[in-house]
């Protein structure tokens, strides 16, 4: 799920730079998923575009191609209804919630 060749061409031979890029998508995400929910559950389109617009780069260092691509559903949000907002909202935050624990792993292992 997880490509950091980008990451890797980004910052080569610098392993503590991204060890901080990891740590910083780790201890972002419980914020991230509390604010998506919040805006959801408000049907807050704005707020959504706003965080997942924010996320879209995140997923994009990350190699999280999938997660990006639904990320940017989100430009067009205005036009879903709310149960497609919701489905989406869940697909997103279940997703991220798998790339965090591999990401946990990825860092325990380095």
């Amino acid at each position: 799920m997880i490509n950091l060749n980008y990451l890797n061409t980004l910052f080569p031979n610098q392993p503590q730079i991204i060890e901080t890029v990891i740590s910083l998508a780790i201890s972002e995400f419980p914020q991230f998923k509390r604010d998506f929910k919040r805006c959801t559950k408000n049907e807050d389109k704005h707020g959504l575009k706003k965080l997942a617009h924010k996320w879209q780069y995140t997923a994009m260092i990350l190699g999280i191609d999938d997660i990006k691509h639904n990320l940017e559903k989100f430009r067009e949000c205005e036009k879903f209804k709310a149960i497609q907002i919701a489905q989406l909202s869940s697909e997103v935050i279940n997703q991220l919630e798998g790339v965090v624990k591999e990401l946990h792993h990825l860092k325990s292992a380095a």
